[in-house]
């Protein structure tokens, strides 16, 4: 046990392992493991019709979808590109949030939200389906419990 303390070892169990305690420890290793994932990924990649592009996550506001483009609204800029929203959605994880059917939005810049919408830094508002906000407020809670800052 002791030696798996040198190695900085996620978790140690002890014999007999009952399964609940398993599931739980398992559980454990997943969030943790999904958050350094999180953290580590700092950049987007996307093509343009005349580019590559590296976008740094952290400066997203949000991403609108309008038929076969998307839009990415950054702190500086408006980058249009040819794309689907539900792929960048799978790219950027939990620290963006699906709002909306053309909406996807950086929970690193809500200063507010309410049933029917979330303000961001910039003073844009993003629509917020009514019928996802419980899980809206519970997947933002989430980010907050698990290092994301509020600008609420």
């Amino acid at each position: 046990m002791f030696e798996a303390l040198d190695i900085y070892a996620f978790h140690y169990l002890l014999k007999p392992v009952t399964e609940p305690k398993l599931t739980e420890v398992f559980q454990q290793a997943l969030r943790e493991a999904e958050l350094r994932n999180v953290r580590r990924k700092k950049q987007l990649f996307i093509n343009t019709r005349s580019k590559g592009i590296t976008i740094d996550i952290d400066n997203i506001l949000y991403i609108e979808s309008a038929s076969r483009k998307v839009q990415i609204h950054t702190l500086q800029e408006v980058i249009e590109v040819y794309g689907a929203l539900g792929e960048l959605e799978t790219q950027l994880g939990r620290t963006f949030y699906r709002c909306h059917r053309g909406y996807l939005v950086n929970m690193a810049h809500i200063t507010e939200y309410k049933s029917d919408s979330i303000t961001l830094t910039n003073g844009d508002t993003i629509y917020l389906t009514k019928k996802k906000y419980g899980e809206f407020v519970n997947a933002y809670m989430w980010y907050l419990q698990n290092g994301g800052a509020s600008c609420v």
